[in-house]
């Protein structure tokens, strides 16, 4: 039988935790923002040194106490009122506890998957890892290759929700869309069987200088996203420049995109997607270092620096792999492309931006994308992408 990730063990957060259980998770917005006040607040105490807050006129301290069970919560952790001490302060009396704001973290992040409807489990359902399942990291142990999305939730120092690692499942762009990944150029409507044939008409249009009115019905027609791949590969084989497909920014845009319009139109996989929360997404793809890391999800988990891979990721650290016998070397930073369109897609469907009508044109939804990358402040060029795709059309 399959075994869920358990609920991590901290005390002096059991009451606030049982109440937000016993509600169904309902307030887990303001519970998680409680815990970030919780953590920021043991960060720095310290009995010797008179560290104070005051619930009624701090501003953090009346949302830490909003949450049923946080003033309980302090007690346990040696919050106490001081003799002199005004309306509503407490001092930090009790003892200063090393991993209580790990502890606390890993609490929230529990909390939040919960919210979401995450099981994590240790046993998959399809040995191919294409189910909604998101399993822990115990698979790899049996399967180190196993290509499924793996949840390391161990793993928080500069991702609260841990990481998602997968090859395969519903975040590939290999998996087959029921409900068809639709837009609309020029006023021509298309449907794609899989994100990854959308991603191949830019190629092509790009690499071969192919209308993309043409680019997009060759793709529509194809429903194998192998075929759609060796297709873009033969019509591409003697391109010259391979400026604009070799740019992160470019991968990162023509992704984003695609993976705008999979997921804000199948509400499946919307959901899906926003319960990763705000994990760290990683494309495990072995040997594809430009939309991927260059390696499998057990080396990955294994590596010392993940976040190396994240969305704002300067790493200048290189991998190398190869295709088709070339090789090629790619900056950290500039790697990992489909997992940072799948984060930035997550941010515009957390902020509720319009789901796109099958009619959506694909410069609109290009469009909605740029706006968002403008919002991120992402440290790679994605400006001079934008303009160089626009003004092909």
């Amino acid at each position: 039988m399959a075994v869920e990730d358990t609920r991590p063990d901290f005390g002096p957060l059991m009451p606030a935790l049982e109440i937000l259980t016993a509600g169904d998770f309902s307030d887990i917005k303001p519970f998680s923002e409680a815990c970030e006040i919780l953590c920021k607040l043991q960060a720095k105490a310290d009995p010797g040194a008179n560290t104070k807050i005051n619930l009624q006129t701090s501003k953090t301290g009346r949302k830490l106490i909003s949450v049923p069970g946080m003033e309980e919560v302090l007690t346990l952790l040696g919050w106490i009122t001081p003799e002199a001490g005004g309306d509503g302060e407490l001092l930090f009396a009790g003892r200063a506890v090393p991993d209580a704001v790990e502890r606390i973290g890993a609490v929230s992040a529990w909390a939040r998957r919960r919210s979401a409807g995450v099981r994590l489990v240790s046993v998959t359902s399809d040995p191919q890892g294409w189910s909604h399942e998101f399993h822990m990291p115990e698979v790899l142990e049996v399967d180190p290759k196993f290509k499924g999305a793996v949840w390391d939730v161990s793993y928080r120092l500069s991702a609260p929700d841990g990481i998602v690692v997968f090859h395969n499942s519903p975040f590939s762009n290999w998996l087959p869309c029921g409900q068809q990944v639709q837009c609309m150029h020029k006023g021509r409507r298309f449907s794609f069987s899989t994100s990854e044939g959308l991603i191949m008409a830019f190629k092509e249009h790009l690499l071969a200088g192919t209308a993309l009115e043409v680019t997009l019905k060759n793709q529509s027609a194809i429903k194998s996203p192998a075929d759609g791949k060796a297709w873009a590969a033969k019509a591409t084989r003697h391109a010259k420049d391979y400026t604009w497909w070799s740019h992160h920014g470019m991968h990162v845009l023509v992704g984003a995109t695609a993976c705008y319009l999979k997921f804000s139109q199948d509400s499946g996989l919307r959901q899906l997607l926003l319960s990763t929360q705000k994990a760290v997404l990683i494309e495990t793809a072995p040997n594809d270092g430009a939309w991927g890391v260059a390696t499998n999800s057990s080396k990955f988990l294994s590596s010392p620096s993940p976040e190396s891979f994240a969305l704002g990721s300067i790493a200048e650290d290189t991998l190398s792999f190869e295709v088709n016998g070339r090789k090629f070397i790619r900056k950290h930073g500039e790697s990992n492309a489909l997992g940072k369109s799948l984060m930035i897609i997550r941010e515009m469907l957390l902020l509720q931006f319009e789901h796109p009508r099958p009619d959506v044109e694909l410069a609109d939804a290009v469009l909605l994308v740029c706006q968002q990358l403008e919002c991120l402040a992402l440290p790679f060029d994605w400006q001079s992408a934008r303009d160089r795709l626009l003004s092909s059309w």
